[in-house]
């Protein structure tokens, strides 16, 4: 479906742009121009996180229909899964690491981060800082560690399930949960029953509920985010929702467009090993526009050039990084898995 993966590229522009705007000087000149447009990529730009969200639990959910899993190979698939985020992480925050060292004299303390500890490294290897409170080594890492624990979450759901043939309606348990408890109170945004709100909705997308109830299964998907917009307004689920029927649409949609998504779509494929090397790409520009220091009255411009040249260089960079980094690894984690 190249509609899903171009959609995935959108959503990651707009992650990056979120990160110019709220980092570095880049973003400070974004605000004194344009306050409007500053707002909106800070406040509203990060919602693209949706996409990857929704998507990310119907590519979750159908691989679990094909190998349903049982309880005695959890622990192999939560490895698997681990080592499939954590090996490219792991060479992403070596360079963000390496990259917040050369920047630090150049940028203020808001937009990179103190020099990390080796129990700090460690934290973020475990996927733990968020839930331990330690400062973030590069923007973003939060998602990963969500990302495994929607994983889990689901996979328990669907193991929890088998033996009763019940793990729809533990998924769609689960959705409500979220609709109308976790995702209501930002004092569990680092957990993953927080984000099972817009994961559930790919991820019964995917499953269904029956032969007989899937054709109203989209409709009842969007009557229950209604009713938890009615319950408490929340932007976010609109855009979740939103990618809901983009994804139940998106094989019609891709045949009917054809070439024209390709381009966008083989960009798409790249789209998490970006979400990695963006941040460092986007200190050193940063940097850069420090290194100019232009003009009030240019000073615009620069932001500009600045944010076209940061956005183009995370991608080269997000294609190389896929390429040599996140590819071998992904063979590496499976090897691992197999052989363990």
């Amino acid at each position: 479906m190249p509609l899903v993966d171009a959609f995935k590229f959108v959503a990651c522009q707009l992650i990056v742009l979120h990160h110019l705007a709220f980092y570095g000087p880049i973003g400070d000149a974004i605000e004194a121009q344009s306050p409007l447009l500053s707002f909106s990529l800070i406040e509203y730009a990060r919602m693209a996180v949706q996409v990857f969200l929704v998507f990310g639990g119907y590519l979750a959910a159908r691989g679990m229909l094909r190998e349903p899993p049982r309880w005695a190979a959890l622990p192999s698939l939560f490895w698997q899964r681990y080592m499939r985020l954590v090996l490219p992480l792991a060479a992403a925050l070596f360079l963000a690491m390496a990259v917040n060292g050369l920047t630090r004299p150049w940028l203020d303390a808001d937009t990179v981060s103190a020099p990390m500890s080796w129990g700090q490294l460690a934290a973020h290897l475990a996927l733990l800082h968020s839930l331990l409170g330690i400062e973030s080594i590069s923007a973003g890492v939060w998602y990963v560690s969500i990302d495994l624990q929607l994983f889990i979450l689901l996979a328990f759901l669907f193991a929890l399930g088998q033996g009763l043939r019940s793990w729809r309606y533990l998924c769609l348990l689960g959705l409500l949960g979220s609709l109308f408890f976790f995702n209501v109170n930002p004092d569990w945004d680092i957990w993953g029953s927080y984000f099972f709100a817009s994961y559930g909705l790919g991820a019964l997308l995917a499953i269904g509920l029956d032969k007989r109830w899937d054709r109203f299964l989209l409709p009842l998907l969007s009557l229950l985010v209604c009713l938890a917009l009615v319950f408490d307004f929340r932007e976010r689920l609109l855009v979740a929702l939103a990618a809901t029927w983009v994804l139940a649409y998106a094989a019609p949609l891709s045949a009917y467009l054809g070439q024209t998504l390709q381009r966008l779509a083989s960009l798409g494929h790249v789209s998490y090993s970006v979400f990695l090397i963006h941040f460092p790409v986007c200190l050193l520009v940063n940097v850069a526009l420090v290194i100019v220091n232009p003009s009030a009255g240019t000073a615009w411009a620069w932001a500009v050039v600045a944010t076209l040249t940061a956005l183009l260089l995370s991608n080269l960079a997000g294609a190389a990084f896929y390429r040599w980094v996140e590819l071998p690894c992904a063979r590496l984690g499976r090897g691992r898995v197999r052989g363990s």
